[in-house]
């Protein structure tokens, strides 16, 4: 397994805590990685056992996220709070909020917790009726989020090369659908990644238009693959690539992820 289960707790502790994430997924993740990855750190049963509630929770997640960075969580949330919309209609205003406990929780650069505040005081005068102020509004802060991240990527682990064939000759019909025709690759071009880890077991990684897709097409999306990455998996093959994308079947998937 090459998912970094560290990062990823780390994140979960987060995301607990500024609300983009809720106990009960996170005790689904913690049993779904323990079943597919028994070689998996053992405090992950203690995730999986932990009560429902966020203290609990998080203080089961803290001995396994021990040591990783601030920095990369915060990198991770901000994607998160972008990426949202896909699977949650959450309000302007709980976003903001979200925002709000990320510059107070996870110190982002000056710049970025500068711009939440200023964000979140035209939300309070708005909201208070002050004269002359207007709420954000959700283009707005869609926009500013995509300014200030770093690109996500989301992983998808497979146990079997087959299953991750299947995975990607799926993804390759629905973006074929719906296609946005060009002559040029283009950063929001969906595209996925394969790696190869010994015994066969597969991972997908998806850029953000791919991930949509997959969200809108085939949801549920287990919580692990909704983690934002902000780089690749190591030695990452591209598999698909939207602007020259064909409907794929099974084993041409299996030829394109055996190299």
């Amino acid at each position: 397994m090459i998912n970094d289960i560290r990062f990823e707790a780390a994140y979960l502790r987060a995301g607990l805590l500024v609300g983009l994430v809720h106990e009960r997924e996170v005790t689904a993740w913690a049993v779904d990685v323990i079943a597919a990855f028994p070689e998996a750190d053992s405090p992950l049963a203690e995730v999986a056992l932990a009560p429902i509630e966020l203290s609990a929770m998080r203080e089961a997640l803290r001995p396994i996220a021990d040591g990783v960075g601030d920095d990369r969580v915060t990198a991770a949330l901000l994607i998160a709070v972008a990426m949202e919309s896909a699977t949650s209609e959450r309000s302007v205003t709980d976003r903001l909020r979200i925002l709000g406990h990320i510059r107070r929780e996870y110190s982002p650069p000056a710049r970025i917790a500068t711009a939440i505040k200023d964000l979140e005081d035209r939300e309070m005068l708005a909201a208070a009726g002050v004269p002359g102020r207007t709420r954000p509004g959700a283009g707005e802060l869609a926009t500013w989020l995509d300014e200030v991240r770093e690109a996500g990527y989301f992983w998808f682990s497979f146990r079997q090369a087959d299953e991750a064939a299947a995975f990607v000759a799926a993804l390759s019909r629905k973006v074929v659908r719906g296609r946005l025709w060009r002559d040029q690759p283009s950063p929001s071009e969906g595209r996925a990644w394969v790696t190869r880890e010994s015994g066969g077991a597969c991972t997908v990684a998806l850029n953000e238009r791919a991930w949509q897709i997959v969200v809108r097409e085939f949801a549920p999306v287990p919580l692990a693959s909704r983690i934002p990455y902000s780089t690749l998996p190591r030695d990452a093959t591209e598999v698909l690539a939207e602007v020259a994308a064909e409907p794929l079947g099974v084993e041409e998937a299996q030829r394109r992820i055996a190299g």
